[in-house]
């Protein structure tokens, strides 16, 4: 059984024999557990409010293969982009590696009104798929070749494991991963593990200082 980092309770109904293999399970942080619960109550609709979408534009020569290499290394990098919570919300589930959906289809045989109705549709479609919280994954990528030198790539994340604020950064990173590949350019420094934080936010709250706050 697996345990959790911050005490020596067992994480909840969790076989750790049964699918990918599990790296870590650490506490859920307050801000998880109320998105979690919402997802819980609000069924479907609760839970795609909570889908962060991102679509980008690239112009210029594009290696596809390298590309999708890439978002395999950001999944590996940040933890939380390989996780999933057990089924009551209270911990976080990190696996040591986990395949990510990613979506690639060639439409430059499709006149400039069909590629848009192609992607519109694929936006649409995902706009209204929700993410398994239990399970994982909970983020998804998607790549439309629209020319040869024109392609539109979208990200898609639970808020449960990305922000606004943190889906920038992972942009960012992507972004140097590929120009590393090609280029041979340094990587960014290693990223501060999400888990670290989760651990020590359980931990600040058991201090007088959080008490003086919430007081």
């Amino acid at each position: 059984m697996i345990h959790s980092e911050i005490d020596n309770k067992p994480a909840v109904d969790f076989n750790p024999f049964e699918g990918e293999p599990i790296q870590k399970v650490v506490p859920s942080t307050e801000s998880q557990k109320e998105i979690f619960a919402s997802c819980l109550l609000g069924e479907k609709d609760a839970n795609l409010a909570y889908n962060l979408s991102m679509s980008l534009d690239f112009t210029g020569d594009l290696n596809i293969d390298v590309l999708k290499e890439c978002t395999a290394d950001l999944v590996q990098r940040h933890e939380s982009l390989r996780s999933s919570f057990s089924d009551d919300g209270g911990h976080m589930i990190i696996y040591e590696h986990q395949t990510v959906p990613f979506l690639y289809e060639d439409l430059t045989q499709l006149s400039i009104a069909q590629q848009k109705e192609e992607v519109d549709s694929y936006l649409w479609r995902d706009a209204e798929t929700e993410f398994d919280i239990v399970n994982g994954p909970l983020i998804r990528f998607a790549l439309f070749r629209l020319a040869a030198d024109k392609h539109l790539f979208a990200i898609t994340v639970h808020h449960l494991i990305c922000d606004g604020w943190s889906l920038g950064i992972l942009l960012e990173d992507l972004s140097k991963f590929y120009n590393s590949k090609l280029s041979g350019t340094p990587l960014p420094p290693k990223a501060s593990a999400f888990s670290e934080y989760a651990v020590k936010s359980i931990l600040f709250e058991d201090t007088d200082d959080y008490k003086k706050i919430v007081d």
